[in-house]
């Protein structure tokens, strides 16, 4: 198969391919040719994290010339700037390239999914803590980079920043991540002709490599793999946002319990 013509496929012709696509085929619906493909997938990862990189360098200038907004207004603004990438571009390129995020991407759900969002959520949870715990055997505790965040906003500044911080948390990461990941990034792979278990396998592993977090990536990675699972099963983005949510909400109530 060459390049042009895995970059060209019709949405519905791959294993792997989003429930969504084929239930669109199905119904007869006229589906254009998806030109979008794995250089969307590097854009977007490597978009992020350019203009996370930017923005902290901007940020950095600002206070060396005694400018600085706040740490919480830091943090919020660069958390979550860098999503306008990370979430934008599947919604743009699957928009100009192909069908819209909602058939190429799978971007929907049922009640189904939410069932399988909620359990998948639990498990993800669960599996991570046994993650954790076995990390913490070899390397000694560890607290993520979203809890060290909170800790430290919550010294220096108004409650209403950890409120705003932990909604990023529970509904912007799930949202911006699966969308990239199990989104763009999982549907690109299966495109290009790899078998659905590869797929789950290197989506799991840029997932936990994305976070910049050493020491936590086998508990992102073994998160990652529920939210793939979710993504292959129910062949929709809804169950893994939700799942994605769930896995967060522990967490989330620790940062509200901050405030």
């Amino acid at each position: 198969m060459t390049a042009t013509e895995v970059r060209t496929r019709k949405p519905a012709d791959y294993p792997g391919c989003p429930a969504t696509a084929e239930q669109a085929s199905s119904e007869g619906r006229v589906l254009v040719e998806t030109r979008w493909g794995l250089g969307d997938s590097a854009i977007c990862l490597i978009g992020t994290w350019v203009l996370g990189l930017t923005i902290s360098l901007f940020l950095a200038f600002l206070a060396a010339n005694g400018l600085n907004p706040g740490f919480g207004v830091a943090l919020v603004f660069g958390a979550a700037t860098p999503w306008l990438v990370l979430a934008g571009w599947p919604l743009v390129a699957t928009r100009r390239w192909g069908n819209g995020a909602g058939i190429d991407l799978g971007l929907a759900w049922n009640r189904q999914d939410i069932a399988w969002g909620v359990l998948g959520g639990v498990v993800a949870y669960v599996l991570g803590l046994g993650a954790t715990l076995l990390t913490e055997a070899f390397f000694g505790g560890f607290d993520s980079a979203a809890g060290d965040a909170a800790t430290r906003l919550a010294g220096s500044g108004p409650s209403w920043q950890l409120w705003i911080f932990a909604g990023l948390v529970l509904i912007g990461a799930p949202l911006a991540e699966e969308l990239a990941f199990r989104g763009l990034l999982f549907a690109s792979l299966a495109r290009s002709g790899l078998v659905s278990w590869a797929v789950v396998l290197l989506t799991s592993f840029l997932f936990a490599a994305f976070h910049f977090e050493p020491v936590r990536f086998g508990v992102l990675f073994v998160v990652g793999l529920c939210l793939g699972w979710l993504r292959l099963r129910t062949g929709r983005l809804g169950a893994p946002i939700i799942a994605h949510a769930v896995n967060n909400l522990p967490g989330t109530l620790a940062i509200l319990a901050l405030a």
